[in-house]
């Protein structure tokens, strides 16, 4: 990984303990142990590993959805916990998200153009017009045809879904995107294109992403640096090549073969 990107986003010895008691001895189910992960401007971080292994826990940190139990997220170098009300809501703007199944998050009711536009509606930001416009040019760069613009969400395809989730989430204009599996319920050519075109877009609006998935070849495609999660902690992390090249860590080994199975299953 290039050390030349600031650092965006960052978690400090982080834990998370759910069910932990505020007071007494601390009992609970440990998410996280003790993990550090730095988030450099214009890269791409891999987050890899097993379910279970404290990845979507991670996610949800990194998003400020939920709180760890000890250690700090910091974003530009400032803990969440200490943002005021306007930081805070610039860090909501700045960091987003396009998880595995966008369609539960989809209002059904709601045409295209308005799931794209919602929180300028919430905000009261935009006019309709403007609203109208903006939803025109975010639907041309994920590759959508404008002539959808009134159509529902259940019209479209898996991977159509998954453009419109990715336009939802630019709308903000942010700094840094986390996708939690976003490509692992599309098909094998259908992935492809929304890797492709996460690229393009990296490249054109200088995004950073926050990468989890399964499928470590994809991983090693699209990732600068990845680390390798189990049982809540960090076992492996070093340049997406490196790891899946010259694994150290016994567990990676094991990744590694499983997926190189699955490939040849498919």
């Amino acid at each position: 990984m290039s050390v030349s990107g600031d650092v965006v986003l960052e978690a400090h010895n982080v834990s998370k303990i759910y069910g932990a008691k505020t007071t007494g001895p601390k009992k609970g189910e440990q998410a996280l142990c003790d993990v550090n992960v730095t988030i450099r401007s214009g890269e791409t971080l891999g987050i890899v590993g097993e379910s279970g292994s404290g990845k979507t826990t991670l996610s949800r940190l990194l998003l400020g959805i939920e709180r760890p139990t000890t250690g700090e997220i910091r974003f530009r170098g400032v803990p969440l916990g200490k943002l005021d009300k306007s930081g805070f809501r610039r860090f909501r703007h700045s960091v987003g998200a396009v998880f595995q199944n966008p369609y539960s998050s989809l209002d059904p009711r709601m045409r295209i153009w308005q799931l794209i536009t919602e929180q300028f509606f919430i905000e009261h930001r935009l006019t309709r017009q403007e609203r109208g416009a903006k939803a025109h040019e975010l639907l041309e760069k994920v590759g959508l045809d404008a002539k959808w613009e009134n159509r529902y969400p259940h019209q479209l395809s898996g991977g159509q879904r998954q453009r419109l989730a990715l336009a939802r989430a630019l709308a903000s204009d942010p700094q840094v995107l986390v996708l939690d599996e976003a490509l692992s319920s599309l098909d094998v050519s259908v992935r492809a294109q929304i890797v492709n075109l996460l690229l393009d877009l990296q490249d054109s609006l200088g995004l950073t992403y926050v990468f989890i998935a399964h499928d470590l070849t994809m991983v090693q495609h699209i990732c600068d640096w990845t680390i390798v999660m189990y049982r809540g902690e960090i076992v492996e992390e070093g340049p997406a090549n490196k790891v899946f090249e010259h694994p150290e860590n016994p567990y990676t080994v094991a990744l590694k073969e499983a997926s190189y199975v699955g490939q040849i299953e498919q």
